[in-house]
């Protein structure tokens, strides 16, 4: 299709008035004018209109709920923005009860097993619980996993779960031998 008069008018008109080339099409879309976004670019190009600065990525423009990222204050003072610093993350070290467990493979887990990685292993060698949970659950892990990676567990907590964990898969390899 081929530009009319007033179409490149148009253009021109909401390129001045800070318009995208994406909002441009839509609203020569509602005039009955179908260009794409990429269509408005060249148009632009090829009248030698003045281009822009690009815009700030999307994900720079809006905050997502969740994320840490510095904040910044304005001191009243100086009229200065003043940043604060990040809170550090809680680092929960893996108890070394972990890696003496025997687990079961990637291949072995099911919809309603535990997948807390357990062992030393990386790739297709990685280990993982494979306790039971509630099939109803909307979480990955057993209850004694899911308390453990809860960062208001204190160290005592961990520690108590971790021993207790040692002894239930004990026994349960000692089940497994048995039978």
């Amino acid at each position: 299709m081929t530009w009319t008069a007033d179409a490149e008018l148009l253009l021109k008109q909401w390129w001045n008035e800070g318009y995208s080339a994406t909002e441009i099409s839509h609203k020569l879309g509602s005039r009955g004018v179908w260009k794409t976004r990429n269509a408005i670019i060249g148009k632009v190009h090829r009248m030698g209109m003045a281009r822009r600065a690009p815009s700030a990525p999307k994900h720079a423009r809006k905050s997502r709920a969740g994320a840490t990222r510095p904040r910044s204050k304005i001191n009243s003072k100086t009229n200065t923005r003043v940043m604060e610093r990040p809170k550090p993350l809680r680092v929960v070290p893996v108890k070394p009860a972990d890696a003496e467990r025997e687990g079961i493979s990637f291949e072995e887990l099911t919809a309603n097993t535990c997948r807390w990685p357990v062992g030393t292993g990386t790739g297709a060698k990685q280990k993982f619980c494979g306790c039971q949970i509630d099939p109803f659950a909307t979480q990955p892990y057993c209850t004694e996993h899911m308390a453990r990676s809860a960062s208001k567990a204190t160290p005592e907590q961990r520690e108590e779960i971790s021993q207790r964990m040692k002894r239930y898969h004990a026994k349960k390899r000692a089940e497994r031998a048995a039978a």
